[in-house]
């Protein structure tokens, strides 16, 4: 991990794959806090992150998910005691609870580059890159293959 200047971090790691193939990914940057829904909110289309955030595998910009409400639940304030505290949150707002992402791989390693950005002070600065896969009771669950597999974000 290093930050370049200003608020920004970019991080970097490597996914091995026996062949080239596609798989699913939970790709995430800033979520909202759940007790008073504090975020930059949805990108804009074509973008991963609110605050201007993205993700390149092999040195190629990953596509971004198409949100059905882009740019929209922006909230850099608490919402306590304001009527947008009781606006019910969607699944889009929530890396997790939303349709993996597609991410292509090579065959051996590949490499990842995430840059997350802090666009306002009290900013919950996160990021998460998470493949997964279908298992037998049809829930998404981390991927847990055998061989040399993943290394941790540096």
């Amino acid at each position: 991990m290093k930050k370049p200047g200003g608020d920004s971090l970019v991080l970097t790691t490597q996914i091995y794959s026996d062949q080239a193939k596609n798989i699913n990914a939970w790709i995430g940057f800033e979520t909202p806090e759940r007790s008073t829904r504090k975020s930059a909110g949805l990108p804009k289309t074509g973008e991963w992150d609110a605050n201007g955030g993205y993700i390149k595998i092999n040195g190629v910009a990953a596509p971004a998910p198409v949100f059905s409400s882009p740019g929209s639940y922006r909230y850099l304030e608490h919402t306590w005691f304001s009527p947008a505290n009781e606006i019910p949150f969607t699944d889009e707002e929530f890396y997790w609870t939303r349709k993996p992402s597609k991410i292509s791989l090579k065959k051996g390693w590949n490499d990842i580059e995430v840059v997350s950005k802090r666009s306002y002070k009290k900013q919950n600065w996160m990021f998460a890159l998470v493949p997964v896969e279908l298992n037998q009771d049809g829930k998404w669950t981390e991927i847990n293959e055998p061989g040399p597999g993943y290394r941790a974000f540096k």
